[in-house]
């Protein structure tokens, strides 16, 4: 790893991606209904990341360190507000667009939907951050530039790796904005570990984020559109609108990173638990 640090990257990233694209496949109509949705969804990013856990704590990329507590609540107060300020911007806006919301959400649907959003935080921030950033992070050293470039590439993977959604049959447009945007998110996601030292803030900010759409689609229910009704196709504007908001995720992210990223350190792999303010 430590002599070939981007083949190490590549390998990881691509074999979490391609694993959990074939498992989706096998399970694919498997289990029906919203639980079984969510359920196979689970089941589909467990046996993933438990494959990239070993390398990771193996050759001290991740550590117990990397899921302290001391600085979950800064940041948590970090990363909250402008949660809420994506939610207002874009989610409030789809749901008084019209539609309804639904009689019902089970307790069993609701339980199943917070283990999903949270294995699949835990899974992209043990890869992508504890991981892939890391292993970038050793290699560049802890001099501004260097974490900027970790920074960069480790959020470039992980928007490339949301290309996965073509293999199941999303749009190319509406696959790229959500590459983009992953990109613009992996950098506020990078910031919030970087200033805690822990994987915790990212994963529980990364789990709300994804959460709010999961949880409009349990309890939100779109108008309907008469059959006599012509669809308007998707505008440049529509497929730009949640990474232009994700953009102000990744400008953020570079501010609360401004004296580190001013760093003139350079510490080869010497790597600190924690990176004060």
């Amino acid at each position: 790893m430590k002599t070939h640090p981007y083949i190490f990257v590549i390998v990881c990233s691509l074999a979490y991606t391609l694993l959990t694209a074939l498992l989706n496949r096998i399970l694919e109509g498997q289990t029906g209904g919203i639980n079984g949705f969510y359920l196979s969804k689970t089941l589909v990013t467990m046996l993933p990341i438990a494959l990239m856990a070993l390398p990771a704590f193996y050759l001290g990329l991740v550590g117990k360190g990397d899921f302290g507590t001391k600085h979950l609540a800064k940041g948590l107060l970090m990363g909250l507000p402008l949660l809420l300020l994506f939610f207002v911007l874009y989610d409030v806006g789809t749901l008084v667009a019209g539609g309804s919301w639904r009689g019902q959400a089970t307790p069993l649907t609701l339980a199943l939907l917070v283990l999903f959003q949270l294995t699949v935080a835990f899974s992209e921030e043990l890869l992508c951050r504890g991981i892939l950033f890391n292993a970038l992070r050793d290699k560049h050293g802890e001099s501004g530039r260097g974490l900027l470039a970790a920074v960069c590439l480790s959020s470039f993977i992980f928007g490339v790796m949301h290309f996965i959604g073509m293999m199941n049959g999303a749009p190319f447009m509406a696959t790229l904005s959500q590459v983009l945007a992953a990109f613009f998110i992996g950098i506020f996601f990078c910031a919030l570990y970087v200033r805690t030292g822990s994987l915790l803030a990212p994963i529980i900010v990364h789990a709300l984020f994804n959460g709010f759409h999961g949880l409009k689609d349990v309890l939100y229910i779109e108008a309907a559109v008469p059959a006599d009704t012509t669809v308007a196709q998707a505008t440049l504007v529509d497929y730009l609108a949640v990474p232009m908001i994700a953009l102000l995720f990744a400008l953020y992210g570079l501010l609360l990173m401004r004296k580190q990223l001013q760093s003139k350190r350079r510490a080869g792999s010497s790597r600190p638990t924690t990176l004060e303010s």
